[in-house]
């Protein structure tokens, strides 16, 4: 009987040593890729932003009278929807949530210029574009260095249209000066 309980203790102290060790790792059981911050920011802040945009170009589409305007809200809206769903579908393959409507600070910026009409609309609207582009290529190259393969490939290829969104942005703007 001794023996037995000997054996039953040498078993236990066996495998509570081989299971502290520091080496290893836990099982990912899902076969998902673990998602650092910056992963996890960009979808969770990137959504949210692409939302803003489509709605915000959505309304100077019908407000604005410039057609330059009105030719880079289409081209926002309609660069900004594909964006969006590429930030879903990787939300959806790593199996998580990102915020999937508007904050409400964006919600009352966007209310403020639709009420405003013509050039001031312009102004406010590309205001807007430049101040929430730059924010976007900051979330998106930050994204770009995470060790996830498909998430860096995706913010990398979006960056240079974000940039050129930007600049295209500050071009218009400074022709209604």
């Amino acid at each position: 009987m001794r023996k037995v309980f000997y054996l039953a203790i040498a078993l236990s102290l066996t495998f509570f040593a081989t299971s502290c060790s520091k080496d290893r790792k836990a099982r990912n059981y899902n076969d998902k890729p673990v998602l650092g911050n910056i992963d996890l920011n960009l979808i969770k802040n990137g959504i949210e932003q692409e939302l803003t945009e489509v709605k915000a170009s959505s309304i100077a589409q019908s407000n604005s009278k410039n057609p330059k305007v009105i030719s880079f809200a289409n081209m926002i809206a309609n660069d900004h929807k594909l964006t969006e769903d590429g930030l879903k579908k990787i939300e959806a393959n790593n199996l998580v949530q990102g915020n999937d409507s508007i904050s409400t600070s964006d919600m009352q910026r966007i209310d403020s210029i639709s009420k405003l009409t013509d050039a001031q609309f312009d102004k406010a609207y590309l205001h807007i574009m430049i101040e929430d582009h730059r924010k976007a290529i900051k979330l998106f190259y930050d994204a770009s260095q995470t060790k996830n393969a498909p998430i860096q490939k995706f913010t990398r290829k979006t960056l240079p249209i974000l940039q050129m969104h930007l600049d295209s942005a500050k071009a218009i703007i400074a022709d209604l000066k």
